[in-house]
Formats: structure tokens, sequence, C-alpha cells
């Protein structure tokens, strides 16, 4: 009896200092500050950390967008695959989680590697955070390594392991460790075939490879601070390791498969937001609610300083705003919390913008005179930076530096203009800390006729004497009048127009098209603000229009390619695209851009063919593709299927795809002018009528010609034709634009063709 008693006192006894060598970490005191700031916290048993700093975070801030990821912040330098087809994990803005961020992207579009990690490593336990976005299309992949802890050398995928696989194709997933040898198995957990696509989650995974041939190995995992996967100490009889033989590498999103599941070839793009890996548990976090258990967001932060009564970090706002409360967390080596959060404001600066009183001409008033000052006061905690003036209601940055107001302390004022009737201004101002107003606030005025009957007066007007095109520079147009004059026309007829017709311009014209060759007698006109006309100054221009070269001519074209649903540009490939998925579904349509300069006021176009040579098909046996002008000036060497140049989306998303296809320029273009179907026989030229578009091209005076040609239709099966490009080998295959034309005089002369 005594032994026993003596026995069970001896155990609770260990327990107890057990329980006190492990009391959970607690909070007394903070000093808190701004994001990218330092923050103190101060209690007790935070216990140690070697390190203070982890062993690797990053969030991606100092790379260029499209350029591969670097070596990243810190001394351990990122592991990134290298392919020489350009998928490598790239620095990234088309995802994001925090508003103007930077993400890396892992792009398995084409690849099974696209990895991005730390090696040469030598760690028994590992522990990383980050958070992710997937996208993903085709059949279900038959396997994607999420995460892997390996041994062997840099690079290497030998073993010890601990991985994290899900197949998508199989509907299943797991999570499982390895030892040295690979013989070992400590066990699995199922944590399902679920790739979550379509919004942002936290990833989490510790793994622990325990004492050496003991069974106190532990692996888990969390998805949205939820546990995943968990393989907790002393559930298998199986050891980790038998030995020592630590991790030497860890790999993010290492190998997507695309073989063995059919077509159409899975893909899968992931956005890294940021990446923290560590070898401890112990970190910092804050968190949405007063307790751990009830925090649905926590965004981690950067230790600097670590000891067992006082932490230091770089503070991270992550997704939070700006003065919220957020509650603090202290997570030490062994994964235990303080359980109730402590409570700070996320600090910032003033991010109020500017206040505008007193604003002049008053709201609802009226003037008989034209002349008046704009003026507004604006107030602000930080200082006024600027104040812009608009007749519509737009943002201070649509408002343009044109549109800025003079200063005189905290008065700004602008002289304009008032027209007869009803005139609103909207003003908009901006902080020194980039707070710009987001509603506007006005006044309206009202300008009557009064007594003003006095004609403005055209003091000067001159125009070449010979033009050898329709369009020609006004070489001199002035005007004045006792008000102002608030309109300018030119016309070419003796009879004095109307203050209210067409055409009147607010600022002197720079230029005038003719319709003809022939000599041309043109009046200039002004009018003021009462509605008075003046009466005319006139000149003459005598026009004689040149021929185009005749026969066949080879303009080189600005360029060519085909954009594909991925962020990849095609413009030096032999073959330009168009492919289609059932179900009126498109994956590639083409870009052709031409310099339509040689052809501005050179005459009337007849017509104009776009010819592209058919080298491949598949599918359906005939395919219906159409052809429209681009409404963007695409650069041709940056466009891919998402951007039509650098940072510069196409508009989207397009009610044609489904997410999380990219839009393709089909929600870019005017209606479609040719619809042709294409056999599916090879080696001809196929040809579409763009004579309105060249017509309307010329006659906006515009030296672009942007063409978009896509699929249209439903196919029953996938459906390609390709045809050849600006770089296929041979000159005879290219894409041309052949162009008549018909001259004042009534002669047609074939331009030539555009390759």
């Amino acid at each position: 009896m005594n032994v026993k008693f003596q026995a069970i006192a001896v155990l609770s006894l260990l327990l107890f200092v057990n329980c006190l060598c492990y009391a959970a970490p607690s909070i007394t005191g903070i000093s808190w500050g701004e994001h990218g700031g330092s923050a103190t916290i101060s209690g007790g048993s935070f216990g140690s950390k070697t390190s203070a700093a982890p062993l690797k975070y990053d969030d991606f801030e100092d790379g260029t967008i499209g350029n591969d990821v670097g070596d990243g912040p810190g001394a351990i330098p990122w592991y990134r695959t290298s392919s020489s087809d350009g998928y490598n994990p790239k620095y990234s803005n088309i995802k994001t989680r925090i508003s103007g961020e930077k993400t890396a992207l892992q792009d398995f579009t084409v690849p099974y590697n696209c990895t991005l990690g730390l090696i040469g490593r030598s760690y028994t336990s590992m522990y990383v955070s980050g958070w992710f976005y997937t996208e993903t299309g085709g059949n279900a992949s038959r396997i994607w390594k999420w995460v892997a802890f390996r041994g062997g050398g840099g690079g290497d995928w030998n073993f010890p392991n601990g991985r994290f696989d899900v197949s998508p194709s199989a509907g299943s997933g797991q999570m499982y460790p390895k030892d040295c040898t690979g013989d070992g198995d400590a066990g699995t957990y199922a944590v399902g075939a679920n790739v979550y696509t379509g919004s942002w989650h936290r990833f989490e995974v510790w793994i622990d490879q325990g004492t050496p041939s003991q069974t106190d190995g532990e692996y888990k995992s969390w998805r949205d601070l939820n546990v995943w996967g968990s393989i907790e100490p002393h559930t298998y009889s199986v050891p980790f390791t038998e030995t020592s033989c630590p991790f030497t590498n860890v790999y993010l999103s290492s190998y997507f498969a695309h073989d063995g599941v059919g077509t159409p070839l899975p893909w899968l793009k992931i956005h890294w937001s940021e990446v923290y890996i560590d070898i401890t548990q112990a970190r910092v976090e804050i968190g949405n609610a007063s307790t751990w258990s009830a925090c649905t967001h926590r965004e981690i932060q950067i230790p600097t300083a670590w000891s067992s009564s006082s932490v230091q970090v770089t503070v991270n706002q992550g997704a939070f705003n700006l003065n919220d409360t957020v509650y603090v967390y202290v997570v030490d080596s062994n994964g235990d919390y303080n359980t109730t959060g402590y409570p700070v404001s996320i600090s910032g600066d003033d991010v109020s913008p500017p206040s505008l009183t007193n604003i002049l001409p008053t709201n609802g008033s009226s003037t008989e005179t034209a002349s008046q000052t704009l003026s507004v006061n604006a107030n602000d905690s930080t200082g006024v930076s600027n104040v812009r003036w608009s007749t519509s209601d737009i943002s201070y940055a649509g408002m343009g530096s044109g549109a800025d107001m003079a200063q005189s302390g905290n008065t700004w004022t602008e002289g304009v203009t008032l027209s007869i009737g009803s005139n609103t201004y909207y003003f908009a101002a901006i902080d020194t800390l980039g707070n710009a107003t987001t509603s506007n606030p006005s006044t309206t005025v009202t300008l009557t006729a009064g007594g003003d009957t006095t004609d403005p007066v055209v003091t000067a007007f001159v125009i070449p004497a010979t033009s050898s095109s329709l369009t020609f520079d006004i070489t001199t147009f002035t005007a004045s009048d006792a008000v102002g004059v608030t309109g300018y026309l030119i016309t070419e007829s003796a009879t004095p127009p109307s203050s209210g017709d067409t055409g009147w311009s607010a600022l002197s014209p720079t230029s005038y098209t003719a319709d003809s060759d022939g000599v041309h007698t043109l009046y200039a006109w002004s009018k003021d603000a009462a509605g008075n006309v003046s009466d005319s100054l006139n000149d003459a221009v005598t026009i004689t229009i040149g021929s185009l070269p005749g026969g066949d001519t080879d303009f080189s074209p600005t360029g060519d390619t085909y954009l594909n649903v991925n962020d990849t540009n095609y413009s030096t490939e032999t073959l330009l695209r168009v492919y289609a998925w059932p179900s009126d579904e498109a994956a590639n349509t083409i870009v052709l851009v031409f310099d339509t300069s040689a052809y501005l006021d050179q005459g009337i176009v007849h017509s104009a063919t776009l010819k592209l040579y058919i080298e491949e098909s598949g599918g359906d046996s005939s395919m219906d593709i159409a052809v429209a002008q681009l409404n963007v000036d695409p650069v041709v060497t940056q466009a891919t299927g998402e951007i039509y140049a650098t940072g510069t989306d196409w508009i989207g998303p397009s009610p044609r795809l489904t997410a999380p296809f990219s839009e393709l320029g089909l929600v870019n273009i005017g209606t479609a002018t040719d619809t042709v179907p294409i056999s599916a026989t090879l080696g001809q030229y196929k040809n579409f009528d763009v004579t309105d578009i060249l017509v309307k091209i010329i006659a906006e005076n515009d030296s672009t010609c942007a063409l978009l040609v896509y699929p249209v239709g439903t196919m029953s099966a996938n459906t390609y034709r390709y045809f050849s490009s600006q770089d296929h080998a041979t000159s005879g295959q290219r894409p041309k634009l052949t162009v008549t034309f018909q001259h004042a005089g009534g002669s047609s002369v074939s331009g030539g063709e555009v390759k």
C-alpha cells in the first residue's frame, strides 16, 4: 500500500512539474505600431526561439510583376525550378488578397514542375504558413503534390519525407511521413481531393520527426484555421524515423500531373500571398476575435527578437483594415498559446480626405456675366496637396492635372466662362498622404443672356495654299469677344451659322478634313455665351491627291499573336491558333495589328479582305470563325489571354467563358464584320471581309488597325483551325490584308497586300 501510494505521489509530482514547464504563454502588455513598424509584447512563458526571425518570410513585394521570383528577403534564397519554356514561379498581381499587393504565381498550365521552396537545410521539424488561391481547368489531375518535406541533396526528392498529396481524379488525398529508407510508415491521414479554387485560403503545416526510434513524431495541417489532417504523437506504433536523418528540402506545390486522365488536359495555377517558413511553431499572430478558438481570420507577424518574457515583431497588417481592433496571440515552440487574445488597434496615418466648403458661385444662383471665378475652401488635418474641378462628376484622378486650381492659403480658384443656361461644376481634392475625396461637392449657376448684344470678332484665319492630303493643319484661327469666346466653327459656306448648330468647338480647331480634292474656300466663325455669332474670315486651299503605288506591294505588319487561357505571350510562334471547346467556349483567339498610316487620306476604300493561310485543322468538319475590330490597341509582344499590354487587363469577365478562363479579348470588340464557315481543307487562304472596319479606321484618321479573329457558335467536339503567322518560314503563307481604293477622281487603285 505504501509503495503504491509513493508511486502515485511521484507520478502526481511529475505531472505537476510538467504542467509548470509547459505553461501557456500569457501577455501582460503591448506597445503596438502601424504596418511595417515595430511592436513589443510583454508577458511570460513565451519560451525560447533559437533565431527570432523565421527561416523565410516573403510577401513578394520586392519583385517586379512578370519577372521570375528572385531570392527573396533574408539570408536563405528561394529554390525555384528552372524551365526552358518559361513556366517558372513569377511575381504577379493577377489574383490579390490585399489591394495593391504582389503575389508569387506557380503556373502549371504546361509543366509538371514549377516549384518554390528551400533546399540544403538540415532540420527535424518545420512549420509552413501561407495564403493560397487556386485556379484549375481541364479534366481532374491524377496527382498534385501540395507540399513536400524531403531529404537528400539540394533539389533532391529523397527520404525521409513528409508528403501532402491530393488526387482529384481519384477523389482522394492523403498526408503521410516516411523514414530514412522509405520503409517505415507512421500512418496516413485522408485530406480529401478538393483543391479549393476561386478564393483565398490560409494553409499551415507542421511536421516534427520526434525522437529516433520513438513514436513521438507529429504531422498536422490546417486550412483556414481548422485542422485539415493530423497524425498525433504516439498514435501509431511505427516511428517517423529509426535513425537521425533530418529533412533537407521543403517544396511548395512541387508537382502537378497532366497525364493519364485524357483531354482536355488538366491545368493549375496557384497564387501565394505571403509565405512564412520556420523550424519551430513559436510565432505571433493577430486575430479577429478575443479567443483563439473563435478566430476566423488571423495574420502572422514577423518576429525580430524573442525571450521568455518579451517578443518584438514587425507588424503585418495583412488583410485587416486600419484602425481595426485585433487580438494578439503568442504561440510557443510546443504549439501552446494564450487562449484569450490581447486587444490592440491597428494604428495608421490619417485616412480621411480633405473637406471642401464655401463654394462659389453659390449653388442655384444666376448671372448675366459669363466670366466667373470658381472658388472653394479646402482643409485637411495633414495638409491639402491639390484641388481640381470638372464639369463631370468624376474622380480626382479622372479630372487630370489640367484641372488643377490655383491656391492662395486654403482657398483654391479657377476662372471659367459660362454657357447660356445651366452650368454645373464639381470639385475634388487630395491630401498630402494621398487620400482623395470620393464624393464630389458641386455648384450649379445659370447664365442668362442679359444685355450682351456685341458680336465676337474673328481676328485672324490662315490655312495653307496647297495640300496633298484631304486633312491639313489650320495655320491660324483666333477670335476675341467683350465677354469671352465660347465657340469656333469652320464651314465651306458663306451663310452665317446659328449659335445652336452642330459642329461648334470650345477650342480653336487645329486641322480640317475636306471630302474631296480640288479648291476649297473655308469660312471661320466664332460665337459668345450670349449666342452672338461673328462675321467670318475666309481663306482657300487647293488639294491635290496623289495615287497609291499599283501592283502587289507588301507592307510589314506591326505583329500578330494568338491568345490562350493563360498569361503566356505567343507572338513569336509560326502558327496562329483558333480553338473552341463544345458549348460555345473559346480557348484560342487571334490578334493581328496592321499599320494603316500609308492609307490615310489616300482615297475611299472600295474593299478590304483579310487573308489567313490554313495549315492545321481538327474537330468538326466546319468551324464558324468571325473577325471584328478591337477597341483597344494591344501590344502584340505583351498580349496574353489576360492582358493586352503589361498591367492592362482585357475588359471582362466574358459571358462566353466559364471562370477562371481569361477573357481572350472577346469583350473588347465591336460587332463582327464577317463570319466565315472554315472547312478542314488545308493549304489555302481563307478570306474575311473587313471593308467596314478599314473604312471606319480611315474615316477616324486612325493609323492602327487591330483585329480579333475568334470562333463562334457551338461545336460538337474540341475544334481548331491553325493559320500561318508572320513568323512563318514561307513568306507566301503569311497573313495579308488586300485593299482596293476608289479615288476621288473615280479610278480604282489596288493597294499593296499588308503582310
